[in-house]
Formats: C-alpha cells, sequence, structure tokens
C-alpha cells in the first residue's frame, strides 16, 4: 500500500512520538504490568520496555490520521497497534515517522515494529521482515460528475492522475501508464504527493483529473466532500498489508503472527475492520499472521 513523505520532509516528520498511554485508540487504559490475555506471546523487548513501541505514518486516513484539531491518532492501524499492545498487557506508544523511512526506523530500534498498512513487496523484504494483518485494493476518485470519463486504469490514458509518493499504487500507475504506451495510446501524467490530503487538494483546484490510493482512504474522502467527489470502477489489485519486523528479531516477528491469528479468532480484528468499513479486507485464515521473509 500506500503513501511516504520525502526525504526532505522525513526529518521533520520523524521525530514526533504519541504515547497512548492512558487512553489508547480502543478505550482501554492500559498501564505497565496489566495482565496479558490468556494465551498472549509477549516479546521480551515489550515486556522489559514496558510498552509496545510503534512506528506509523500518520498522515493516511482511514488508517492513520490526527483527530481534529489535536495531536492524538486514530485510525484502523492505530487501533489494531493498540489492540496489540493490550493483547500483551502493556501500554501502546506511536513514533510518526515518514513512509519512505518506516523500515529504516525500525532496523535503528526506534520502534519494537511498524504497523502502518506497508506491502510486503520484495524490495522491501530485502531489508525487513514482514507479518500480514490485512488485505486491501486501490480505489480511483475523480470530480463529482466524472467529467474525464474514467471507469478503470486503461481510461487514465492521457489523464493527470495523483498518488503518494513511495506507495504501491504509484508503481500500480507506473505499470499501467507502460502497458498504455505499449498500446499505442497516451501514458499517465502521474503526480506524486507527499501526504494523502495533498492529491484532494489539487484535484479541487482542477490540478487532477484522478486520484488513485487505497480503497478505504478513498472512500473516506469521498465520505467527507460527497459534493466534490465521487469514486469509479472497481477495486484495483488487491494486495496484502503487513506489520513490518526487523529481520533479526525473530521473538518479534513469531509474537506478531502469533497475537493477529488470535486477535482474528477473538473477533477483535473483526470489530475493527468493521467499525473503519474495511470488512471486506479482513483476511482468509490461511494468511492470518502469514509470516513473509
Amino acid at each position: 500500500m500506500k503513501r511516504s513523505l520525502s526525504a526532505l520532509a522525513l526529518a521533520a516528520a520523524a521525530s514526533l512520538a504519541l504515547a497512548a498511554c492512558g487512553s489508547a485508540a480502543d478505550g482501554s487504559t492500559q498501564k505497565p504490568g496489566a495482565s496479558a490475555a490468556p494465551g498472549a506471546q509477549v516479546p521480551a523487548a515489550v515486556a522489559q520496555a514496558g510498552k509496545f513501541t510503534v512506528c506509523v505514518n500518520i498522515a493516511y486516513p482511514p488508517y492513520e490520521f490526527f483527530k481534529t484539531g489535536t495531536q492524538e491518532p486514530d485510525g484502523s492501524d492505530i487501533e489494531i497497534a493498540a489492540a496489540v499492545a493490550k493483547h500483551w498487557g502493556v501500554p501502546v506508544e506511536y513514533s510518526n515517522i515518514g513512509f519512505e523511512g518506516l523500515i529504516a526506523a525500525v532496523n535503528a530500534r526506534k520502534c519494537h515494529a511498524s504497523i502502518s498498512g506497508m506491502s510486503p513487496l520484495p524490495k522491501r523484504l530485502e531489508g525487513a521482515s514482514f507479518v500480514v494483518y490485512q488485505q486491501n485494493g486501490s480505489l480511483i476518485m475523480v470530480p463529482k460528475g466524472n467529467p474525464g470519463g474514467v471507469t478503470d486504469l486503461e481510461t487514465l490514458s492521457g489523464k493527470r492522475v495523483g498518488v503518494m509518493l513511495g506507495s504501491s499504487q504509484s508503481k500500480v500507475l507506473e505499470e499501467a501508464s507502460a502497458d498504455l504506451e505499449k498500446a499505442g495510446k497516451a501514458k499517465i501524467t502521474i503526480a506524486t504527493y507527499p501526504k494523502d490530503t495533498d492529491a484532494p487538494a489539487a484535484m479541487v483546484a482542477g490540478k487532477l483529473d484522478a486520484y488513485f490510493a487505497a480503497g478505504p482512504s478513498i472512500m473516506g474522502r469521498v465520505k467527507q466532500a460527497p459534493d466534490s467527489f465521487e469514486v469509479v470502477g472497481d477495486l484495483q489489485r488487491p494486495e496484502l498489508l503487513a506489520a513490518v519486523t526487523r529481520k533479526d528479531d525473530k521473538e518479534m516477528l513469531a509474537a506478531l503472527s502469533t497475537t493477529f491469528k488470535q486477535l482474528y479468532s477473538n473477533g477483535r480484528m473483526a470489530e475493527i475492520l468493521e467499525k473503519w468499513d474495511m470488512s471486506k479486507e479482513a483476511l482468509p485464515d490461511s494468511l492470518q499472521g502469514e509470516i513473509r521473509e
């Protein structure tokens, strides 16, 4: 999936750590030493720290965002991280990092893991290990009334399309544009943006014909501004979302795998996904907690 901050913007965003010890996104009030759930597999590093520190990119609603007028993080990934921490009997702490810097932050031990909607792409697997917890697909958003007549990726030929920098959607657009050129059609003019909020603003300003992003993010934008935007076409290119761990941290990798399976089996994951209109993005049993190395 998704998004990033540019290298220049990364330094400004990487230092913001957001504690959620008193009131986690799922409404819990976990304190260090609270009892872990029965059968919980708590990593030693988390137990020793007395908290679960998670690197996230808080710039991609409805996965991660700040509640209006506050510095309080919210969203599906925020709640999933809080659910993991609650399952382990510790509070959660979020560290806000640019998307492109998440793997580097995990490897630099700035957090125990990252839960921020990252897809386990081959290139990313070179530098980190992943644990699958959700799936999603991408959607196309256009100005209300669809003046460009867009229906799918092929009809983006010759159009100006926004996408988040470093996201898997940007790769899909590049491949679609190359296929169009091979077929003798006009390529897609791709405009990348560091934040999910930038492309919709550019569309309102008449600078874009469409925006291509993760399904829930697009649905959230349309829900917020139904008079300005609409969704066209079907879900494009479903993909997996996974937590990120260091390659040498086998204990964290195994613990997250077990925990995601337990959160699915006890119904907590279903509750979170339903709340954020993501029930269709639940994983089949065979993929829950799957490890990718």
